[in-house]
């Protein structure tokens, strides 16, 4: 008799496990569901984070494109500037030469007419070599007004070829820069492109191990909750004939 209540105990025993089982089993299948809900969720987050960033990347890449092309606009600008200020200076300095000739006949004539002047027996033949005196000497100002002119272009002229000089090594110069860092911004979004590539083939195959994981899941919940209730089934008959017997 002591033989059966121990049996009979360990029976509920068990029983009590196979509730407790059971009620872990419950819902069993939708907390892998609400996992695999969180994981694709963050996957998705993921993939919207590095489509922004290759996005940022790709307005990065044309901008300085942009500017790339800007500063060859102007380095080529500047050196056509360059090549035309230099002749115009070559020209400038030419006629520059041929005025100041000009004024040193002019000079000589009046030094040659001034001593001419000093010589003349008439007061006709003084009035008319100091009207030529006169006319000539209109000329050398007039030669000499465009001579300080030519002088203060060349200057002018210098000074632009002299920036001219500077600014165009310096242009060249942020140009190289901002063509590594071209470089460097096409590298880093073939880079991100590659990831998101790489992401999305891994988000495929984990949302195909998923669905699969989850049918599995809910097949398992579906055969252990029938074959616990059929074994606590069991485990009732059992009982029943125990208590059967020791009230016999």
């Amino acid at each position: 008799m002591p033989k059966v209540n121990v049996s009979r105990d360990a029976l509920v025993k068990v029983k009590s496990a196979l509730n407790d089982y059971n009620i872990d089993l419950l819902g069993f299948s939708a907390r892998i569901q609400q996992c695999s809900a969180g994981i694709s969720k963050s996957c998705s987050d993921a993939m919207k984070k590095i489509t922004g960033e290759i996005k940022d990347a790709e307005q990065k890449v044309a901008e300085l494109k942009k500017e790339i092309d800007e500063l060859t606009e102007k380095i080529s600008e500047l050196t056509q500037e360059k090549e035309q200020k230099e002749k115009e200076l070559i020209d400038s300095k030419k006629q520059l030469e041929e005025m100041q000739r000009q004024a040193e006949i002019l000079r000589a004539q009046i030094a040659q007419l001034e001593q001419q002047l000093s010589m003349a027996k008439t007061a006709e033949a003084r009035a008319l070599i100091q009207k030529e005196i006169s006319q000539l000497r209109q000329q050398l100002s007039m030669i000499e007004q465009q001579i300080s002119q030519m002088q203060n272009k060349i200057r002018q002229l210098e000074a632009r070829l002299s920036q001219l000089s500077k600014e165009i090594p310096e242009t060249k110069h942020e140009k190289s820069k901002k063509e590594d860092e071209l470089r460097e911004a096409q590298r880093r979004l073939e880079m991100l492109k590659n990831k998101k590539e790489r992401m999305k083939s891994a988000l495929n195959k984990l949302n195909t191990n998923s669905e699969g994981l989850l049918r599995a899941s809910k097949s398992f919940e579906s055969r252990a909750t029938s074959q616990t209730e059929k074994t606590s089934s069991c485990i009732d008959k059992c009982m029943d004939s125990i208590d059967e017997y020791l009230s016999s």
